[in-house]
């Protein structure tokens, strides 16, 4: 997504598109994207532009591999976050992390299929003149300004929350990092009674008109 300004009308526009498709190995697409209001998780594409003071919420999850059910984790996770949005909005990131372990949670309760799935989580919403980008897992967030992208986001893999911890030294951090830890996923939304919600990484990015804000999942790699 970005921003573009009118001489005319000095009204800030947010032009934005998303894409999702299955990956190659995989039977369904673990993906889903929240995205004008809907939840989409077969092959589409979608473009459109509205008033920044009118902008949606903008979601991307992907459902955990290793663990069962995970197309149906991603959608489920985002179907609950659209209809927060309708029923509890402006409350902060880490309390609508809470709000939606609950409904996983009571989901579970509904069907018992959906023992342990997990997905990851990024999403963007309007703060006032800024967009409040929040995160759990590893899909990522990338700002794009002159030809260039710049990561936002740290992985949240369970050597880089050890990190953050400061339960590693840099040393042993270097020596894990091509190890397991460097890419078992942390913090991430859990279909579990037992789970705790995730804690969200939150920051404030503010875009310059022309420049892009990019959320992608780790199925877009290089």
């Amino acid at each position: 997504m970005n921003t573009v300004s009118n001489p005319m009308d000095p009204a800030p526009i947010l032009r934005y598109a998303a894409f999702t498709r299955q990956g190659r190995p995989f039977p369904h697409n673990q993906d889903a994207i929240l995205v004008a209001g809907q939840v989409l998780q077969q092959a589409n594409f979608v473009v459109g532009h509205v008033p920044f003071e009118q902008m949606p919420r903008f979601a991307i999850s992907d459902g955990v591999s290793g663990n069962p059910q995970p197309a149906a984790a991603s959608r489920l996770l985002l179907q609950a976050l659209l209809a927060l949005e309708a029923t509890q909005p402006g409350v902060s990131p880490q309390a609508r992390a809470e709000l939606l372990q609950d409904r996983l949670v009571r989901a579970l309760n509904r069907e018992r299929r959906l023992e342990d799935p997990a997905a990851t989580l990024i999403t963007v919403e309007r703060a006032g003149d800024a967009l409040r980008l929040w995160h759990a897992g590893d899909s990522r967030g990338y700002r794009t300004a002159d030809g260039r992208a710049r990561l936002l986001t740290q992985d949240h893999t369970a050597l880089n929350v050890l990190r953050a911890e400061g339960s590693l030294s840099a040393e042993d951090a270097d020596a894990l990092g091509s190890s397991g830890l460097a890419h078992a996923l942390d913090n991430i939304f859990v279909y579990s009674h037992y789970a705790e919600p995730p804690t969200v990484s939150v920051q404030s990015v503010r875009l310059n008109p022309g420049e892009v804000l990019l959320l992608v999942s780790d199925g877009v790699t290089s």
